[in-house]
Order: C-alpha cells, then sequence, then structure tokens
C-alpha cells in the first residue's frame, strides 16, 4: 500500500512537470522589431562586515572593532520593441553575475510572447528571457487609402487646387542629453532620440522624458521643406 502511494504520488509530480512545459508550448509567440535595448543599475543598498576584540579586567571590558560596507545595486536591461499596434518597453533583472541579456540586434526582428504584464523573449541563440512590462505605447492609427481604378483617376494639373491641398511636411531631428530619451509629437510616442520627425506644416509640441529626469518640451512652427535640429538637455530630479 505504500509502495503505491509512493508510485502515485511520483506520477502526479510527472504530470505537473507535463503541464508546465505543455503551457510553455502554448505561448502565442509573435514577430516584432528591436527599437532599442539599454542596461540601468539601480542602487539597492549596502551590505557590510565587521570583526573586533574584546578584553576584560575585574568589572571593565575594553575592545575595539571595526568593518566595512559595499554599495549593492540592481541591474535591468530594457527592451523596446515594436509590436505593431504598441510599443512596448519591458525590463529583464539580470540576477547573476554570469546572467547575460537577450541576444538581440537594434532595427532587427525578434521574437516575442505576451502574457499579461511580461513578455517572454526569444534571443538569436533561441534562449528565452522573461522580462516585465513597464510601458505599454499605443501607435498612432494609420489611414489606410483605397485605390482608386486606374480609368478614374484625373490629374490635377500643375498649380491645380488640387494639388494645394497634399500636406507639406518638414523634417525634425531630434536628439537628447543624456541619450535615448523617449520623444513624443503632440502626445503620440515617436520613438527614442536620435529621432528623426515628418511632420505637418504648422505648429506642433515635441516633449522628451526619461527616468529620473523632468521632461523637455518644445513648441515649434514648422514650414514646408524645413530642417530643424532639437538637443533636449534633460535636468535630473532632486
Amino acid at each position: 500500500m505504500r509502495h503505491a502511494r509512493i508510485t502515485l504520488s511520483m506520477l502526479s509530480c510527472l504530470l505537473c512537470v507535463m503541464s508546465v512545459s505543455g503551457k510553455e508550448k502554448e505561448r502565442q509567440w509573435q514577430t516584432g522589431k528591436v527599437i532599442d535595448t539599454s542596461r540601468n543599475s539601480v542602487y539597492a543598498g549596502e551590505v557590510g562586515s565587521a570583526n573586533g576584540s574584546a578584553t576584560t579586567s575585574g568589572n571593565t571590558t575594553y575592545g575595539n572593532a571595526n568593518g566595512s560596507s559595499t554599495a549593492v545595486y540592481r541591474v535591468y536591461e530594457t527592451y523596446t520593441i515594436d509590436a505593431g499596434e504598441y510599443i512596448y518597453v519591458c525590463q529583464e533583472h539580470i540576477k547573476w553575475r554570469w546572467s547575460k541579456p537577450a541576444e538581440l540586434t537594434v532595427n532587427g526582428p525578434v521574437q516575442f510572447a505576451v502574457e499579461k504584464d511580461h513578455i517572454y523573449i526569444k534571443g538569436e541563440d533561441g534562449s528565452e528571457h522573461e522580462t516585465k512590462i513597464i510601458k505599454k505605447v499605443a501607435k498612432p492609427q494609420q489611414t489606410t487609402l483605397t485605390e482608386t481604378p486606374a480609368q478614374s483617376v484625373v490629374t490635377a494639373p500643375p498649380g491645380s487646387a488640387a494639388q494645394a491641398q497634399v500636406p507639406a511636411t518638414g523634417t525634425i531631428t531630434v536628439n537628447s542629453n543624456p541619450d535615448g530619451a523617449d520623444v513624443y509629437a503632440d502626445n503620440s510616442f515617436v520613438g527614442n532620440a536620435t529621432a528623426v520627425l515628418k511632420l505637418s506644416e504648422g505648429k506642433h509640441v515635441i516633449r522628451v522624458s526619461t527616468a529620473g529626469y523632468k521632461d523637455w518640451t518644445r513648441d515649434i512652427t514648422v514650414l514646408a521643406g524645413s530642417e530643424v535640429k532639437l538637443v533636449a538637455t534633460l535636468e535630473k530630479v532632486n
């Protein structure tokens, strides 16, 4: 009877392992684009050690002690992924000195699976990395143009009102200090610095932000065919 219970327990554990393995295989893998990767360290406190000696003479104890402390940092690898409808910014906690982040190529493809507030990423070497979503940005919807049948196309003569309705654009190049800050145009996320924007003629608001710094904003009027370079120097939050 005892052996039967042990056998049933082992079978139960085996089924649990198979169930977990099955769940991993059920992940809905998608293909996106790597926009950026970066590494940062967060101060987590200090650890220390102390030693000393003591002697007693009568009712009096004499002693001395000394020690040292070492600052401890948590290391995170941050990935920015273009998933089509959304842009995800997610972080992987690098827990051990020998641990390596996902091996990815910026502007290259990446396989990922979104599960609640986590994203699983496959590195180029096939390794799987668990990350936590820290930001999810909806991309601006693009208007889909329906092609007009060839026989109904009418070419507008040069200088006509029809040609004047084509929106004119200007080019805005945005750099940041520190590098790689988030860039927004009219409250829509457009990428990380250095960012090259094509904006329609008229007034726009450029905002640059990153963790630990105050937002940088600038109102700008875009002229048709103009090229403007902006350098956003961010101020640290006290």
